[in-house]
């Protein structure tokens, strides 16, 4: 849009060439509404619709800044939101392709490897966005999910140590310590995992049902010990 002065001086032009001429004000004020205030308006209206659609918003960004890998990312999450994994996979590849080193893009994808079935794919996706950014928690946390599932137990307990130097109050790591504690069976860990997760939000739906799948009930009373924060070293150990 012109700057105030700019359409000031227009403004000033159009009234006195018209009164060097002898036209009516009224009609020059017309004129001036047809060429100004209508073509805004339609301006306005065009700008509201891109903003009401978000994906016509970033493919609108992607057009006129195809380099930044930002609208990318943004495509790749609304088609992932939409279901249309594959169209996702592709704004996430691209969004790296433009710039390589890109935080986000790969933990994206790797997100959609998991979906997709294909947990190796996603686990290099996740060790790459760590690679970009060290302090990725969720990377860290969907890392020892997936060494959860397949029972390396050392390798998941490290990425939850590594989520929860980050973060000691990380809700999801603590959910994924739990699940490595269980699937070990190690379910007095496990118990004590949940706890803290109740210590620091009381009403969680999966620690209680945890909770109450070992016959445990959890008491908001109960000593906040049980609400500590730290994890010693001694339990993230394998057994």
């Amino acid at each position: 849009m012109p700057s105030a002065g700019v359409f000031i001086a227009f403004v000033v032009l159009v009234f006195q060439g018209g009164a060097n001429r002898g036209i009516n004000p009224k009609i020059t004020f017309a004129t001036l509404t047809v060429l100004i205030i209508i073509p805004l308006s339609v301006a306005t209206i065009k700008r509201n619709e891109t903003w009401a659609d978000r994906k016509t918003l970033w493919t609108d960004i992607v057009t006129k800044a195809p380099q930044k890998p930002r609208g990318y990312n943004h495509l790749g999450i609304i088609s992932a939101e939409l279901g249309n994994l594959q169209e996702a996979r592709k704004w996430f590849e691209k969004a790296i392709r433009v710039a390589p080193e890109v935080k986000g893009s790969h933990y994206f994808l790797g997100v959609l490897f998991e979906k997709e079935g294909d947990p190796d794919s996603a686990m290099k996706m996740y060790k790459e966005e760590i690679s970009l950014n060290i302090f990725h928690i969720d990377s860290y946390i969907a890392l020892a999910n997936l060494y959860t599932g397949k029972k390396m137990f050392d390798n998941a307990y490290r990425y939850i140590a590594g989520a929860l130097k980050i973060n000691p109050g990380s809700i999801k790591a603590r959910l994924a310590l739990a699940g490595a504690f269980r699937a070990q069976g190690r379910h007095e860990d496990a118990v004590r995992e949940y706890r803290r997760i109740l210590a620091m939000r009381p009403n969680h739906p999966e620690a209680l049902s945890r909770l109450g799948a070992h016959g445990k009930n959890w008491d908001h009373t109960e000593n906040m010990k049980n609400g500590d924060m730290r994890t010693d070293e001694k339990y993230l150990v394998p057994r």
